[in-house]
């Protein structure tokens, strides 16, 4: 497994990191108490803690992210392991102060968009295989989640395919949130939804449409054996 750009796994010391991040526990250690530092396995590769445990307790939302990732089945955590060459940076704050993203402060989310990146908790970069999750506000049912989902997306095109395409067809008269109207936001916010078994959520969110909600669960169990 490729280790991020100038980040040796195995440098001289944690001085030598920029940005710093966390070491884990041993994986033999007791998930007790929890610090956000509980070994993830085959995620270890890829995951960096960007804190320093000698100054810094990460926050509750930081420690409960680094715990859904430790729920991940075996084979996803092990595509994720493998896609991710960039890392899974988990930290504090929105995404300019994670990973080398500190060049989007100010910049705005998207052409004319009003909102910029220093409001946003957590992004997907595919070109650079990156994913950052922070803290703030947002919208999703799990944000660490949310992002795990867009990097499962794109390693099959999944958001592409003819079943995705009817799928949203059925789906977008039933969504109020104008994000989830574009087909690979709404395949990573479904995923996260099925994947914490947050069918209520999703039902609500599919304004009570039973059958359509029976739909989108069934097709993430169909593919990616989720357990309901």
């Amino acid at each position: 497994m490729t280790t991020p750009p100038n980040l040796p796994h195995d440098g001289p010391g944690p001085g030598a990191r920029v940005p710093y991040w966390c070491d884990p526990h041993p994986a033999d250690t007791d998930l007790l108490p929890r610090d956000g530092r509980r070994h993830l396995g085959v995620l270890e590769q890829v995951v960096r803690r960007q804190w320093d445990p000698t100054t810094t307790r990460p926050t509750p939302e930081v420690i409960a992210a680094i715990d859904r990732l430790a729920a991940l089945p075996g084979p996803i955590a092990t595509q994720i392991a493998q896609a991710l060459t960039g890392g899974l940076w988990v930290g504090h704050g929105s995404v300019p102060g994670l990973d080398h993203l500190a060049h989007l402060a100010g910049q705005p989310v998207g052409p004319g968009a009003a909102v910029t990146w220093d409001a946003i908790p957590g992004v997907t970069v595919w070109q650079s295989r990156t994913v950052a999750v922070g803290t703030g506000a947002h919208v999703s049912a799990s944000l660490v989640d949310h992002e795990i989902g867009h990097v499962m997306e794109r390693l099959r095109g999944a958001a592409q395919t003819p079943e995705w395409d009817t799928i949203m067809f059925r789906c977008r008269p039933l969504l109020r949130v104008e994000r989830w109207q574009d087909p690979h936001e709404w395949w990573a916010e479904a995923w996260a939804m099925v994947i914490t078994r947050q069918f209520g959520w999703l039902h609500r969110t599919l304004s009570e449409h039973e059958p359509v909600t029976a739909i989108v669960v069934s097709y993430y169990v169909r593919h990616y054996g989720l357990e309901v």
